[in-house]
């Protein structure tokens, strides 16, 4: 389940992400009432088995059954999933299946549960993400000489081609990236805090290009939540 709120004084309104029929809404009728079975399992991000009618334009919740119970999330952590659910309400079209999407979003919430370190987390759901969208990153090749990324250079990354090595006589400005973070990119494997930041300023930069500017909400809940944490450290 990836949020719910309110519909009436009894009622919920339920948006979920399945694997066969993608990210949709559901009516769950009676669900706020304190006796009904169904308050207790429709958390966010709980793993769950439902069904439901659809005769009409929003369907029914007409069953609901936990399938794991995952481990209460901590700040970072909930502030990841809701933004990685944000993501999959901006990229993707109701009932549109992507089930290696799904796959890697359970994954990944799983991962969260776990305390995985929340940024590499990210990093790996967002590059899945772009891939499924059919805006997957070249990551291996020089765009222009078709040379194997070299570890040791930097590059400028363009969206449509992909990333282009750095010259000494080159004036233009933009985001460039070592060889290093574009390889860790491809293997996703973020072991240090360069390609870290990095791969952050690269990903961001291409999904904010994806949705035309348009901000991403729990950004900023994230942010605050990691420089409160870095502050108490």
């Amino acid at each position: 389940m990836l949020h719910a709120r309110p519909w009436s004084e009894t009622s919920l309104l339920v948006d979920v992400f399945t694997r066969e029929h993608g990210r949709f809404r559901l009516l769950a009728k009676g669900a706020r009432r304190p006796k009904n079975g169904q308050r207790a399992l429709l958390q966010p991000f709980q793993p769950l088995s439902i069904s439901w009618s659809a005769r009409r334009s929003l369907g029914t919740l007409t069953g609901v059954e936990t399938r794991t119970h995952h481990s209460r999330l901590r700040a970072l952590q909930l502030a990841s999933a809701y933004y990685m659910s944000e993501l999959l309400f901006k990229f993707l079209h109701a009932h549109d299946a992507h089930e290696s999407l799904f796959e890697a979003y359970e994954e990944a919430i799983g991962q969260l549960c776990e305390q995985q370190d929340a940024e590499s987390v990210l990093r790996r759901f967002e590059c899945s993400l772009l891939g499924e969208v059919g805006y997957g990153l070249q990551l291996e090749h020089d765009a222009a000489s078709l040379k194997p990324v070299n570890a040791n250079a930097r590059y400028y990354y363009y969206p449509e081609k992909g990333p282009i090595e750095v010259r000494e006589s080159d004036s233009q400005a933009g985001l460039t990236v070592s060889g290093r973070t574009l390889m860790a990119l491809s293997s996703k494997k973020f072991d240090n805090p360069q390609v870290q930041k990095e791969s952050k300023q690269l990903l961001r930069m291409l999904l904010t290009r994806q949705v035309k500017g348009r901000a991403f909400q729990t950004r900023t809940v994230y942010a605050q939540i990691l420089k409160s944490l870095e502050q108490g450290s």
